[in-house]
């Protein structure tokens, strides 16, 4: 039985295994195979009526009993299956956070060179990235420079 804010999604494409790389989630469906997900998340995948369809609880229920009967093995499989979306989803919430601090990072980075005079850019430039800049350069025309260093060497 899932939460009252999770819903059972089943994967009916035909690609198997499909990735999702749309939503950032990290899952991994098999063809035919349900999982249970927050709604916010279900309700993207959702959108593709062509990937997904809505599983209710008592058709999944029903649905996990005919396979326990008749495959015991494989039952056994997709049960691990579902049983692994929470750990993925976790797995790749804190690999998102992980990225979405590196950018963040980045982006303050280009704030601060945004804001830097000309002494400060060519001192950035040096003490970074032991590049001279060019003095008869305009500071809008070094600070492009400064930002293409750092896009090219990567943060310091």
């Amino acid at each position: 039985m899932s939460k009252p804010d999770e819903v059972s999604i089943k994967y009916i494409g035909k690609r198997e295994p499909w990735h999702d790389r749309l939503y950032r989630t990290g899952l991994v469906f098999d063809c035919n195979q349900v999982r249970t997900i927050p709604w916010d998340m279900a309700r993207k995948f959702l959108r593709h009526e062509d990937l997904f369809e809505k599983v209710d609880d008592d058709a999944k229920d029903k649905t996990d009993k005919a396979s326990k009967k008749s495959e015991a093995d494989k039952a056994d499989d997709d049960s691990q299956a579902s049983d692994d979306t929470q750990a993925l989803l976790d797995e790749q919430k804190a690999k998102n956070k992980d990225k979405d601090d590196e950018q963040r990072e980045l982006q303050d980075l280009y704030d601060q060179v945004s804001v830097m005079d000309k002494p400060a850019l060519k001192d950035f430039a040096m003490t970074h990235y032991q590049q001279n800049t060019n003095n008869s350069k305009s500071v809008e025309n070094i600070r492009l420079d400064v930002t293409a260093m750092i896009d090219q060497f990567g943060a310091p």
